[in-house]
């Protein structure tokens, strides 16, 4: 990979720990003792930077078994798929497939990581968690550590490159044992990725002359003039929420970011635990107040995304909701264009943030102990992580001038394939819809998407992604630490939403009952708080 595509923005993002800016030095992978190298056969390989990677002689000699997870609009029969055929012909390395729907797969990753029976060479788009890298680690999983430093140049200059992202990736015991999705080149004063956003009518704004609300207080009152000139149906309601997810972007109004642990840097060097905080209870009272005067529909609990988009493609239209892009949840009509991303909100007005996650997803790709060619599944792996090659874009969009093309000069690039045929044609050509694709994202090429739609929404997003933050690392937690936060963790989950749930419902009074809510002594929270912190101070230094 050439030093001028390595314009990666992840080591400045994951080298700040939110609130505080926390440098992070290189976490050396040689901690502990080494791996064995099992079923070493690297005399297969072609010369580094040569394709196909395998030499002739044993390009017929070698294939490889994938197991994987397969979202449902994508064809199940990975050996059909146009991804895998085009790796193929680039690299000469063949596979066998055991792929399974999204509802199966967790339990079939489970047990052949568990029992080591029936254990594939690779587990590709692989979902693993936490748990599943620090327990079956150097068993099920061998360490990828050597095979990178040896064998796969582009994830070795990516992580050399940035020692925060290597630090992100690398286990508790100095391992590197699944490999992550990057976002790469994202726009300036981008450092983080954001998942949905709120979009606020801004046609209704305009009529009613209304302006953007920037604090708590100018949304309720927003929401208000909604409610009476906008929405006067029974059950019709301004500010839509489907589920804790989305109201927890209500929490960002109050300086919280709480979709980790209920905790966030406090911006002294330590993290802090929310739900003890006057801007947790403040965030309750907003949002009860939401509910009692019908600005927001009281079955948020129960509501998902499915029901909401549903409700929106019929023709309602919403004042404020949350979704990755206005037409998944009103349609792709004119509608749409009435919705803009909500500026964040603040009680001062200023200084704002959204949640956001960083621009990396771990536990995508490894390469079991069973594996006789190692060498050559790290090779083979290390393509999707150059942006010299085309074959990130296999996986996502297809191949230039077959699935898609640039205009003349270059500046755009849109799909060849007819919006008719579109998921026909893409259930059998690309790999990756939703998440979890060991691969580089290059987001200075999807800017250059041109569609009518992503030209509309992508510069509202990426105004958004510019006031992303993250409360607290991703961090990696031992097993012992991890199986006991677990259960600390439960208690915890429970005890707080059903706090949330009853406030917003009235059953609970903020008044009478918030001194008793948020001691938390029979929870264990200075234990649970310990883990946190350990795990939050290591990953820092």
């Amino acid at each position: 990979m050439k030093n001028k595509k390595l314009m990666l923005i992840v080591a400045a993002v994951l080298a700040v720990a939110v609130v505080c800016a926390v440098v992070i030095p290189i976490a050396t992978c040689d901690k502990g003792p080494a791996q064995k190298v099992l079923h070493s056969n690297p005399q297969v390989l072609a010369d580094a930077g040569v394709y196909p990677i395998l030499k002739e002689e044993y390009k017929d000699q070698i294939t490889l078994k994938i197991m994987g997870a397969n979202n449902a609009a994508i064809n199940p029969d990975w050996s059909q798929n146009k991804f895998f055929q085009r790796m193929e012909a680039k690299t000469g390395v063949k596979f066998t497939f055991e792929v399974y729907g999204d509802d199966m797969y967790d339990e079939k990753k489970s047990l052949a990581l568990s029992t080591e029976n029936n254990l594939p060479d690779i587990f590709f788009k692989a979902n693993f968690s936490n748990y599943d890298e620090v327990t079956y680690g150097g068993k099920s999983l061998r360490s990828l550590n050597e095979l990178i430093d040896g064998y796969a140049p582009n994830i070795k200059a990516l992580l050399d490159a940035n020692p925060a992202l290597k630090k992100s990736i690398t286990t508790t015991d100095g391992n590197i044992y699944a490999l992550p999705t990057i976002y790469t080149n994202l726009p300036d004063g981008i450092t983080n990725i954001m998942r949905d956003y709120l979009w606020i009518n801004q046609a209704w704004l305009t009529e009613l002359n209304l302006e953007m609300p920037g604090t708590p207080e100018e949304f309720l009152n927003v929401m208000r003039v909604f409610k009476q000139k906008k929405c006067t149906g029974k059950g019709d309601y301004p500010f839509v929420v489907a589920g804790i997810d989305h109201l927890l972007n209500v929490f960002n109004f109050f300086g919280m970011d709480l979709k980790s642990y209920w905790v966030q840097a406090n911006g002294n060097g330590g993290i802090e635990f929310m739900p003890q905080t006057e801007e947790f209870r403040s965030a309750l009272q907003f949002i009860r107040t939401m509910v009692s005067e019908g600005l927001m529909n009281d079955n948020w609990a129960v509501m998902d995304a499915t029901t909401l988009n549903a409700t929106g493609a019929s023709g309602t239209k919403y004042g404020c909701y949350s979704a990755a892009a206005p037409q998944y949840v009103v349609g792709y009509g004119e509608n749409m264009r009435e919705y803009v991303t909500l500026d964040p909100i603040s009680p001062t007005g200023e200084n704002g943030f959204w949640g956001a996650s960083f621009p990396a997803q771990r536990g995508c790709f490894a390469i079991t102990t069973v594996c006789k060619y190692p060498e050559a599944a790290i090779r083979w792996i290390d393509a999707l992580y150059d942006f010299d090659l085309p074959c990130n874009l296999w996986a996502i969009i297809g191949e230039e001038n077959k699935e898609w093309k640039w205009n003349d000069e270059k500046t755009a690039w849109f799909s060849t394939v007819s919006d008719k045929d579109y998921a026909k044609v893409m259930a059998t050509t690309i790999i990756q819809t939703g998440d979890g694709m060991p691969y580089l994202v290059d987001e200075s090429f999807w800017e250059k998407q041109e569609t009518a739609i992503d030209k509309y929404t992508r510069p509202l997003r990426n105004r958004q992604m510019k006031h992303g933050k993250v409360g607290y690392p991703l961090v990696y937690f031992n097993s012992k630490d991890l199986r006991e936060i677990g259960d600390l963790a439960t208690d915890i989950n429970n005890y707080v939403n059903r706090y949330i749930a009853a406030v917003i419902s009235g059953d609970k009074n903020l008044d009478s009952d918030w001194t008793t809510f948020k001691t938390f002594n029979r929870l264990s929270l200075d234990r649970y708080m310990e883990i946190l912190t350990k795990a939050y101070n290591e990953y820092k230094v």
